[in-house]
Parts: C-alpha cells; structure tokens; sequence
C-alpha cells in the first residue's frame, strides 16, 4: 500500500501570532489571547503603519471612539472584528494569514508585520507588485475578474487580449 502523510492546514503555535481572515477579522493565537487577558485588554485601537506594513492593537478605554471590542472565546483565542480597517489597507488574502506577533508591555500594544503582497495601499518594488514590464498592446482590453477576484487575478486576465 502507498501512505500519504495528511497536511494539517491549521498551525499550532506557542509564541504570540495573529491571523487575519478573509472575512474581516483578526484573530489571536491562544497565547496572544492569555497576554491580552492577563493585561486586562478588552478594546484596542487600530494602529497602522502603511511604509513597514506595521500593524498594532494598543490597548484602549472602553469609550474611546476609535476602540475596537477583543471578544474572547472559551477555546483560549480572541478576535477583533476590523473589516473595515482591512479594506481601507486593501487587504487582499483569500486564504487566512498568520504572522508572528510581540507584545510591547510597556505601550500595552500588541505589534505585527503583514506580509505587503496582500496589501494594496502601500509602497511596494515592482517585484512585489508583479507589475508587467510591457504597456498592453494595441486592441488590448481590460477585464475584470468579478466582486471576489484579488489584484494577481485581474493582472493576470488583463495580459495583452486581441480583438475577435
């Protein structure tokens, strides 16, 4: 008989770590959540720094009209509902993203880097964009993948097309 070893596609980690969804939320590891919990940390603000692709979730008062509510779960994780924030940024992941996470104690923040390719809105090189070297050719036209589609989607339907 011919095994195949099963991929797990969750990852288990220790260390603090933040995974941004699809559908607007960030989500806390277990140990990111023990640390929020044990600081005392129910609402964030949402901290941005577009050139690094720095994100930061600083502790805030629950009336602060920028706060965002960390739900906790029984299962030892927490959340952070900030689809806004992610489409203002141009947050364009289909899958989950988890990136590693440290917390400041001193600022009561929780700091992490996102990876800029599923950033829209920030500086990039043009090998980060995979922008074609090539103008479209004459007769080329622009097509659009639909409401789902991401940025590498449309670029890749919009190589030189020719006329019918």
């Amino acid at each position: 008989m011919a095994y195949e070893t099963f991929e797990r596609k969750a990852v288990r980690v220790e260390d603090p770590a933040l995974t941004v969804r699809p559908e607007g939320r960030i989500a806390f590891n277990a140990a990111a959540s023990r640390i929020l919990e044990n600081a005392g940390v129910r609402t964030v603000r949402i901290l941005w720094d577009k050139t690094a692709c720095g994100l930061a979730l600083q502790a805030a008062p629950k009336g602060d009209s920028n706060s965002y509510s960390v739900a906790f779960s029984r299962s030892r994780s927490a959340t952070v509902t900030a689809k806004l924030f992610l489409q203002h940024i141009g947050w364009s992941s289909a899958s989950r993203q988890t990136v590693p996470a440290k917390w400041d104690e001193q600022r009561k923040m929780m700091e992490a880097k996102l990876p800029p390719k599923f950033v829209a809105n920030t500086p990039r090189t043009a090998s980060e964009a995979k922008v074609p070297e090539h103008k479209l050719g004459k007769g080329a036209r622009l097509r659009s993948p639909g409401g789902s589609g991401t940025i590498g989607t449309w670029m890749a339907l919009n190589e030189t097309v020719p006329k019918k």
